[in-house]
């Protein structure tokens, strides 16, 4: 059977993938526990960054972790569709018309861009329908860091299974898995700071689409694109 490129230079070697495994595993341990620190720290950058891009913040509110301490987590208002019916349009047209271009525009995207419109279409006909009576962001913020800190907990152990089989020095792959966790939990707050700027100026119609883009298949990118600059490294550097 033929390798794909990327794995004909692997050499897998029995103790280093140990290690990486043990390292993944405390560091995984060491995120999980302190989670009311980082999910601290990520809603202060992203409190700085709704601040610089004039978007009000509705307060703080606190939300129960996989620990036994609350975590704080910050609301921002949303809009709302009453009596603007040209709002609720707005939000669907415009997203509508770029997804639109970049199926016409590129073949590869078109699966993906017909789910993003099949999600936009559900959105706007469960708004016309039964708008939405939230005012604020907090469910979607809810749900967004609870998903996150899972995906912070995850990330040492799916970044340990891809550079243990690639030719990479045992403190590269480490450098690599501690960065490739603060980087999740950094890129996070601007993803959620970008959903919540948008939720606020176009309404709740977009919340479906949002997590689905910038949450999901975001996640799924950086994890992609990590995979591939440690290829490219190993491809490099020698077997340290």
């Amino acid at each position: 059977m033929k390798l794909h490129r990327s794995f004909r230079f692997t050499a897998l070697n029995p103790a280093r993938v140990i290690l990486m495994f043990f390292l993944a595993a405390a560091l995984s341990v060491g995120i999980a526990q302190q989670g009311v620190a980082l999910i601290g720290a990520h809603e202060a950058l992203r409190a700085r960054i709704l601040e610089w891009t004039g978007v009000p913040a509705a307060g703080y509110v606190t939300m129960a972790s996989f620990g036994s301490e609350n975590v704080p987590a910050l609301t921002s208002p949303v809009a709302s569709y009453h009596g603007k019916s040209w709002l609720l349009a707005a939000a669907c047209l415009i997203p509508a018309v770029i997804l639109l271009a970049i199926f016409a525009r590129v073949k590869l995207s078109r699966s993906l861009m017909v789910f993003a419109l099949a999600l936009l279409a559900i959105s706007a006909a469960n708004e016309y329908f039964q708008s939405s009576a939230t005012g604020d962001s907090l469910f979607f913020i809810r749900f967004w860091l609870r998903c996150e800190f899972v995906i912070w907990i995850l990330m040492p152990w799916l970044m340990a299974i891809l550079t243990s089989i690639i030719t990479l020095s045992w403190w590269t792959s480490i450098l690599w898995m501690v960065g490739a966790s603060a980087y999740a939990v950094l890129w996070s707050a601007v993803r959620l700071a970008f959903c919540a700027g948008l939720l606020y100026y176009s309404g709740p119609v977009l919340t479906l689409l949002l997590w689905s883009v910038f949450g999901v298949l975001a996640d799924l990118l950086s994890l992609c694109l990590f995979y591939s600059l440690a290829i490219s490294q190993g491809t490099r550097r020698p077997n340290g």
